[in-house]
């Protein structure tokens, strides 16, 4: 996943869950996500799933700057934390 993007796009978050000793994929009983923006302003996207153990979500990056998402599950217990950065287009109209 590249870490910036246009300001407008789709961007897709993705969460894999597996067990660290034999890397095979489980879903865990809840997936939730959590998204700050540039302006302090939390949203929790739905978590949809893929296949076993993995799971996305899509944000409109809608406001520049950095933004922050957070993915936890419960049944086993596990949380982690990302970002990435939406840009304004150096060519004002662009399609």
């Amino acid at each position: 996943m590249p870490s910036s993007y246009p300001l407008g796009n789709t961007i897709r978050l993705t969460a894999h869950f597996a067990y660290p000793d034999t890397g095979v994929a489980f879903d865990p009983d809840t997936v939730t996500i959590r998204v700050r923006n540039p302006n302090f302003e939390v949203t929790k996207p739905v978590a949809l799933r893929d296949s076993q153990g993995y799971y996305h979500c899509d944000v409109v990056g809608d406001v520049a700057g950095v933004w922050y998402w957070r993915v936890d599950s419960t049944n086993p217990v596990s949380g982690g934390e990302r970002s990435f950065t939406v840009v304004e287009s150096k060519f004002p109209n662009a399609p």
